[in-house]
């Protein structure tokens, strides 16, 4: 496993159902059309350069964060156990999380819109955040005379 998946597989460990929700929220609102887009970019790209086992690496282990699950007797009478609502708002960000993964291994593969546009609800749920972010040094301007 490359460093690169194995620092972004560190980083979901602390995702908690809540924000695993806020993700698929967020990517359900997003249009499909260039997310395909730029998956069909890197994923060329990344075989191109020989790296293609990446995102199955990637896939591999995303699918596991999703299904770790600990074992909890609620879960076999249908209790609901916390257990349970873990995995499954883990498995509904599986999508968001498969882009933010994306592009993290294949960045020098995307344009700066197609990261933005990979990682947005990805940052939604960790962060709440639902803007881009303003570029460092610049700020609004004032009307003259205020």
């Amino acid at each position: 496993m490359t460093e690169t998946i194995e620092r972004f597989q560190a980083q979901l460990v602390a995702i908690e159902p809540e924000q695993a929700r806020q993700m698929r929220l967020a990517w359900d609102t997003e249009d499909p059309a260039p997310r395909k887009s730029a998956w069909a970019t890197a994923s060329a790209a990344l075989r191109a350069a020989g790296r293609g086992d990446e995102i199955t690496e990637l896939r591999e282990a995303v699918n596991g964060w999703a299904g770790d699950k600990a074992f909890n007797f609620q879960d076999l009478y249908g209790g609901g156990s916390p257990e349970r609502t873990r995995q499954e708002a883990r498995v509904a960000a599986l999508p968001a999380v498969m882009d933010a993964g994306l592009a993290a291994i294949a960045p020098e593969f995307l344009d700066v819109d197609q990261r933005y546009l990979l990682t947005k609800p990805f940052r939604t749920g960790l962060t709440g955040e639902t803007g881009r972010p303003r570029k460092p040094g610049r700020t609004m301007r004032r009307p003259a005379g205020r």
